[in-house]
């Protein structure tokens, strides 16, 4: 008989007893830190309060604070217990219920039974953890990952990154998605790592989030592309960056790679991740596949088969990811962008918008381009340091590239209004071409 709780069953051999991992917690009121013993010990004593308060197995735990040392033992009292803890995320609506039980968590740890939805969908069997998607792609999605789903991830990417015990992890990624909750939260644990848990990045200043990671001596941060860049460009000259760096969540352009490698230096090394959304922990590491997934180009998109999904039958099943991408013999893994965002040029070659953004960044050293169709052409929005520079040719060259007339704009933009916008840089820049299209 399967195992029903493999990834508490790991972390409880990883803490019971032991003095690492270690989690530290910075405030304007002084470090809190965490021994594996103790967490180990706390986790199991939360979770036998809650049983006298009635929360069973299979009960589902809404979490409005997902964050800090004390979210860390709620979710292993969870993973203790088999119940599902739910993270709950700025806006989040209740979509799935356990069949037994909701919980949410009030004010100095109270817990609250919420009356099921008579709408709400079941949750799959063994799930551990419930996340929501972003809707970036239309309605916000829920997905429940199993304790053996992370279990796999972890084992995957413990074998393509040599990460040793005892080394520093800053972690600024959201607990609300899997990339921060799987692959920089659990694989620090599970690794045996010292984790500082500092506030999100959206709490603090790019230059403020570059001397944590220098003072702290960081030998590891996970993060993604826009993050990454305004960091680099706060960070003092003096300081070389992290030791290792994973970058995921979007693609990063070739300009921002070499970027990234001068700054890490020749002892750092940058890790270039695929497949690391709100919901999916991991595809590639790389530009390989992980272990254990099989991959084929299907009418230019990548299909994958993975059994790192929870759900009936995804093991055996091929899954379209939408993501223009090539497959060599070698087994190298390029991806170009969304399947959704091409267009057909004169020459009758598809023309992928996110590569092109990424091609047009490169030509103009901006820091974001965006792509967007008007009418029978399309519009083209760009943010530059400095007066705005040109090429008479370039207009031209994006017109051969998508086929019909083009509206270039470029914006200078100051380090100040770049921060606003960083959080969302694609969202804020269809926004302004919105703006123009109906003004039009």
């Amino acid at each position: 008989m399967a195992d029903a709780r493999p990834l508490w069953r790991w972390l409880s051999s990883v803490c019971k007893g032991a003095s690492e991992p270690v989690l530290v917690e910075r405030t304007s009121d002084g470090d809190t830190v965490l021994a594996a013993a103790s967490l180990h010990t706390r986790a199991l004593a939360t979770w036998h309060a809650w049983r006298h308060l009635g929360v069973r197995s299979g009960d589902l735990l809404e979490d409005p604070h997902p964050r800090g040392l004390e979210a860390v033992v709620r979710l292993l009292a969870c993973l203790s217990g088999g119940l599902v803890w739910r993270p709950l995320p700025e806006g989040a609506v209740p979509v799935f219920a356990s069949e037994r039980g909701t919980w949410r968590l009030g004010p100095e740890g109270s817990l609250t039974r919420v009356e099921r939805m008579a709408d709400a969908a079941p949750l799959a069997d063994g799930a551990c953890v419930l996340l929501q998607t972003s809707g970036s792609e239309g309605a916000p999605k829920q997905v429940a990952l199993t304790q053996a789903a992370i279990c796999w991830q972890l084992e995957r990417h413990r074998e393509v990154l040599s990460i040793e015990a005892g080394t520093v992890r800053v972690m600024t990624l959201p607990w609300t998605h899997a990339f921060g909750l799987v692959l920089d939260l659990l694989l620090g644990l599970v690794s045996r790592q010292t984790l500082e848990v500092a506030p999100m990045t959206a709490g603090w200043s790019p230059k403020q989030l570059a001397e944590r990671l220098a003072l702290a001596e960081t030998d590891w941060w996970c993060t993604v592309p826009r993050v990454l860049e305004l960091v680099m460009n706060a960070a003092p000259a003096s300081r070389p960056g992290p030791g290792n760096i994973l970058v995921g969540g979007a693609l990063i352009s070739p300009r921002l790679q070499a970027d990234a490698g001068a700054w890490l230096g020749p002892s750092g090394a940058l890790h270039v991740g695929y497949g690391m959304t709100e919901a999916g922990p991991g595809v590639a590491m790389n530009g390989r596949l992980l272990p254990g997934i099989e991959g084929r180009i299907e009418a230019g998109t990548l299909v994958i088969r993975t059994p790192s999904w929870c759900g009936p039958g995804e093991s055996t099943q091929w899954q379209d990811t939408n993501d223009l991408a090539t497959l060599d013999e070698a087994g190298r893994l390029t991806v170009v962008g969304r399947a959704s965002r091409v267009v057909k040029g004169p020459d009758g070659l598809w023309t992928s918008l996110d590569a092109l953004e990424l091609e047009l960044a490169r030509r103009l050293g901006a820091r974001a381009v965006c792509i967007a169709r008007r009418g029978e052409g399309f519009s083209v929005i760009g943010l530059v340091d400095g007066a705005p520079i040109v090429d008479a040719a370039l207009p031209r060259f994006i017109e051969r590239r998508l086929g019909g007339p083009v509206d270039l704009h470029l914006e200078s933009v100051s380090e100040s209004l770049w921060r606003r916008l960083a959080a969302t840089p694609s969202k804020s820049l269809s926004g302004a071409l919105d703006r123009m299209t109906a003004a039009a």
